[in-house]
């Protein structure tokens, strides 16, 4: 159900059903793609849909379905065996090794695709695992469980400005005044100096802005 109508396909056709009232409606037309339609995968913030066609593409479609999609293509031309959200801005696609041409790996392949901003970032993670081989895929608000009966794979979007604080040897300005801080507080004198030194910096106010907001995504994951 995504905007107070159930969203279902036929063949190429994107179709919505109002669920509001007690009276049956027909369904309408609110997409039309090139190709038939074999996934449909709402983001876990209810924002975007994530439209997988036969022939190796997804299309990322609005929930208001009145702005512009992007259409991805994923290279491959099997039908991916499970097509799921990564938080809010990539898309997860499972393949087994053998769908893929080409490829030498006996077990699944993930695929990860970033639904929102520039598409051309990619990343493929090779794995096998033990035991059965069964496995179950679960997004997670800001992330994606895969679980077998002997392992359980957290892959967690990052923030940016989690990852110019955090990243090792990060050379940022926002690292720096953390890094700073934290020696300060220890009552080091070169955390002290080193401090007055990087506040004195012409952007000290757009690093403080990034730490804020990498404290805000600190709490909102505890939450």
């Amino acid at each position: 159900v995504v905007g107070g109508q159930v969203v279902a396909s036929r063949k190429h056709l994107l179709l919505g059903l109002p669920v509001d009232g007690n009276e049956i409606a027909e369904p309408e037309t609110i997409g039309e793609f090139p190709a038939a339609i074999v996934h449909i995968v709402c983001s876990p913030d209810g924002r975007s849909l994530c439209v997988g066609i036969a022939g190796g593409a997804i299309v990322i479609v609005p929930t208001s379905f009145n702005g512009s999609s992007k259409t991805v293509f994923t290279g491959v031309a099997a039908v991916p065996r499970g097509v799921h959200w990564c938080g809010g801005e990539y898309v997860h696609l499972l393949y087994d090794g053998n769908d893929i041409e080409g490829s030498t790996v006996p077990g699944h392949i993930s695929v990860f695709f970033r639904a929102e901003g520039p598409c051309e970032h990619k990343e493929r993670v090779e794995w096998d695992i033990e035991g059965s081989g069964m496995i179950a895929v679960c997004t997670e608000v800001d992330g994606l469980r895969i679980i077998s009966d002997t392992a359980n794979h957290l892959y967690q979007v990052v923030p940016q400005c989690l990852r110019d604080i955090f990243a090792r040897e990060s050379k940022s300005l926002t690292a720096q005044v953390c890094r700073a801080s934290e020696l300060a507080a220890s009552q080091s004198v070169e955390g002290i100096t080193k401090l007055g030194e990087v506040c004195a910096s012409p952007a000290i106010g757009e690093a403080i802005g990034l730490i804020l907001d990498a404290a805000s995504c600190e709490m909102q994951k505890e939450a």
